[in-house]
């Protein structure tokens, strides 16, 4: 299982504890990914989400956000500590992720390959998933 670990002392962020956030919000989606980045030397998390019938970053981001301070209190420390949300999301656009196994089954990847890892995906496959997007809402 895959973990990040965003800044050290915030406790490790894994797979299932992403899942249930998203899962607790009630927002309904197709897949997602997420990664640690970050900008000016802070780290912070990026949430790749194709979702199904909210097509706004802003309610997400808070909902998602808020549902893992629920669920980890080192992340809620952090936010404090940064004095910002530590979680931006970038919406995709319907049928991407459908788009992304297309293109690797195309690009002859064995079946239990073709989704993109929940956790820490590399650049190339975040600039795939981009790329089957066709053009992406950010909230920063």
């Amino acid at each position: 299982m895959d973990f990040i670990d965003l800044a050290g002392w915030t406790g490790l962020i894994d797979e299932r504890m992403v899942w249930q956030a998203i899962v607790n919000t009630g927002i309904k989606y197709v897949d997602w990914a997420i990664r640690k980045e970050s900008a000016d030397n802070k780290p912070y998390l990026r949430l790749y989400i194709e979702p199904i019938d909210i097509f706004e970053s802003e309610p997400i981001q808070q909902k998602v956000h808020a549902a893992m301070k629920d669920l980890n209190p080192f992340y809620a420390d952090y936010e404090n500590m940064l004095e910002k949300r530590p979680l931006e999301v970038t919406l995709l656009a319907p049928g991407t992720f459908q788009s992304y196994m297309k293109e690797k089954q195309k690009a002859g990847a064995d079946l239990s390959h073709l989704k993109p890892a929940h956790m820490n995906a590399p650049e190339d496959v975040i600039q795939m998933l981009l790329n089957c997007s066709g053009g992406c809402k950010s909230m920063n």
